[in-house]
């Protein structure tokens, strides 16, 4: 999850590879802490805990206190201290815990208890190297860390993020535009020599790197895949730390049939007027205009997709070849990124030949309002969206009830001042003077009426937006 964007005052459930966990802001340590979300009491949700300002995390159903490593250190029920001590010193009493880093904006777990050397994994978060060795001042974020929970398997994000070809139809108006596209635009070809931070591409086996045959805009140029679930865009000039852009989309496991996405966009170049301008845009916008459209244009094109294929895959016996039929370079990257899953078998249950895809495959969902919804995929757990959608729903009461207010005193005046008046009464001094008083509630009242509903408009954006690709 990008920090930014995460409660530090509350624990969050997250899932990854289908394990359930919570992760919390120990704050006297400055550090996120991760446990299994169950209470090892009586397996109540963690998630439901309370931080404490020492930095333990504390079970809401029983009292139970754990430190940043999972140790117990407090039972209330325990008949003495004594007692408590020895409950404690016992390994049962420990909330299962995971090595947790926060880097490049983002939190990462490992949500493993193997190979682990004095706490700590022996692999690092595959980062970008590119961002990791300039200082933060030198850097312009373009994206900043964004986040969206999908209901599709993150193979299947991983290989539509693979797919540029993709964007000027499914995003078009968004993202793109169809009309643009031309012969040989999206033609890859293998490239050994990107940059990547010393990665050797030419013989590293979990590593594909293409060249797009167009640029079509500041970040797109080298496109590869950083196993298991990273797809790296980029654009360098030199040894590629001094001049960059790099679009990094990570697709994280969540359970058999979802995923999420995290993303985002580094560079050292100098950015248009019109950009940065953009970029000044709260955040909150940013997402409710810009990031969740995108994502939506492509929500029910790939849960569709990968129901059918799995649907094909397991019932008719077929292969992807014999399912995908690509004869153009466009999809080079998309094919090695399955034949990579396919090879390893599911994270979850190892089924092999299902392209890194589980055999357990979820119901299929036809309701647009469920697969684009935005309150569910983003919002409830988007620290900055839901702090908006409060004020939003504040001012949009406060100017409801602004707008009646102010048309009910325009009535009142209308009834003490001009009710009863002939016609030609009105058009004496004073009845002129009456209907400019009548005026400025009545104007109050429409200002304050068109205001409640850009509210209203914009409320709608935190929850659902329909997105018909025909009428586009």
């Amino acid at each position: 999850m990008p920090v930014a964007l995460l409660d530090k005052s509350k624990p969050h459930a997250v899932t990854i590879l289908n394990k359930s966990l919570v992760i919390y802001y120990d704050a006297p340590n400055d550090s996120w802490r991760c446990f299994e979300n169950a209470c090892p009491h009586r397996g109540a949700p963690l998630s439901e805990g309370k931080p404490l300002h020492d930095g333990r995390l504390q079970c809401s159903y029983h009292g139970w206190k754990f430190d940043g490593q999972g140790a117990c250190s407090s039972i209330p029920q325990a008949s003495s201290k004594e007692k408590e001590g020895a409950i404690c010193g016992n390994v049962r009493s420990c909330a299962r815990s995971y090595p947790t880093r926060a880097v490049q904006g983002c939190v990462w777990v490992y949500p493993s208890r193997d190979g682990l050397v004095d706490g700590e994994p022996g692999i690092e978060p595959p980062i970008c190297p590119m961002i990791d060795s300039r200082d933060e001042k030198e850097l312009t974020y373009i994206m900043r860390p964004f986040f969206r929970d999908l209901p599709y398997d993150f193979s299947t994000l991983l290989e539509n993020v693979a797919d540029p070809a993709h964007v000027p139809f499914s995003h078009h108006g968004v993202q793109g535009n169809r009309e643009s596209v031309k012969y040989g635009m999206f033609d890859m070809e293998k490239n050994v020599e990107a940059h990547w931070g010393g990665v050797d591409m030419d013989n590293d086996e979990d590593n594909f790197h293409f060249t797009v045959g167009g640029r079509h805009s500041m970040f797109l140029k080298d496109i590869g895949f950083h196993a298991p679930h990273l797809v790296r865009y980029s654009y360098a000039q030199g040894d590629g730390m001094s001049d960059f852009t790099s679009f990094n989309v990570f697709a994280v496991p969540t359970t058999p049939g979802h995923s999420r996405l995290v993303s985002y966009i580094a560079t050292t170049r100098k950015l248009p007027l019109f950009v940065r301008i953009f970029l000044k845009m709260p955040e909150f916008l940013d997402h409710c205009l810009v990031r969740n459209r995108v994502l939506d244009g492509d929500n029910v094109f790939l849960h569709f997709q990968e129901h059918n294929t799995l649907d094909k895959l397991l019932n008719e016996g077929k292969t992807w070849g014999e399912i995908y039929y690509s004869p153009t370079t466009s999809d080079l990257l998309l094919g090695k990124i399955r034949e990579w899953l396919g090879a390893k078998g599911s994270p979850y249950d190892g089924s092999r030949g299902l392209g890194g895809m589980s055999a357990t495959r979820p119901q299929l969902i036809t309701d647009h309002r469920v697969l684009l919804n935005r309150f569910d995929q983003h919002t409830k757990n988007c620290l900055k969206c839901l702090r908006a959608l409060k004020v939003v729903k504040a001012l949009k009461m406060l100017t409801g009830c602004g707008s009646l207010i102010a048309f009910g005193a325009m009535c009142a005046l209308w009834v003490s001042n001009v009710g009863g008046v002939s016609l030609a009464a009105l058009s004496t001094t004073g009845g002129v003077t009456a209907l400019q008083t009548m005026a400025r509630p009545g104007l109050a009242g429409s200002v304050l009426a068109l205001s409640w509903k850009l509210l209203r408009d914009l409320e709608q954006k935190f929850y659902f937006v329909g997105y018909a690709h025909h009428t586009r």
